[in-house]
């Protein structure tokens, strides 16, 4: 994960991924502070900034600006969100510059389409890592725009309660058979007893 978000342009999360796993600052050394050098090292080759992008999806503008994600020194922020989500951080906060605020002009939730334009437009990202959570995940994969998946296999059991179902990867976005995403596997690595996994978007997904 470390290595992801040290060559992409900008890492995106949904605002409930942002409160859900609070404290969590989305740079690369978070994952591995020992190869926080070299995650450097390596965005200079690349001729990227110290530090990816930080962008949270929002529709209602419901956003604890006091996450370290706003607080982290070099680290860019934008919040992508909606003409009412943008009217309720105003409210909320007044100016909170130097975070950007960006609105897709769309009712109910920034649609991903809207977001990459944004983010390309403006702010030249050309590789966006996505980070969850399920339910903007699901509405990417629904759009097509996930250009590959990397899939951690854990050997642990968690098991789900029907009172409290954990959500799936995709969130409340269901496919049909004739639909649903496929993808290829390019390559298997083992970490212990962990498999991580990478796909490529399978070529019969992209003509859906």
């Amino acid at each position: 994960m470390g290595l992801l978000r040290s060559v992409a342009d900008a890492v995106l999360v949904g605002a409930r991924t942002l409160h859900h796993d609070s404290g969590h600052v989305r740079v690369p050394a978070f994952i591995y502070p020992q190869a926080g050098e070299l995650y450097t090292e390596l965005r200079r080759r690349l001729g990227k900034p110290p530090l990816p992008l930080n962008v949270v999806v929002t529709g209602t503008g419901r956003i604890d600006l006091d996450e370290p994600t706003f607080h982290t020194d070099g680290l860019p922020t934008a919040i992508m969100t909606t003409n009412a989500g943008a009217a309720r951080l105003a409210a909320d906060y007044g100016d909170i510059s130097p975070i950007a605020v960006r609105t897709t002009g769309e009712a109910g939730s920034p649609s991903p389409a809207a977001v990459l334009k944004i983010l390309a437009n403006e702010f030249a990202v050309r590789l966006l890592l996505h980070e969850g959570g399920p339910l903007v995940f699901g509405q990417s994969l629904a759009a097509n725009l996930i250009d590959e998946l990397f899939l951690t296999v854990a050997p642990q059991i968690a098991g789900r309660l029907s009172l409290a179902q954990r959500p799936s990867m995709a969130g409340e976005t269901a496919f049909l058979p004739e639909t649903a995403p496929w993808f290829e596997l390019l390559n298997i690595k083992r970490a212990g007893d962990h498999l991580l996994l990478r796909y490529a978007r399978h070529q019969r997904y992209s003509k859906a």
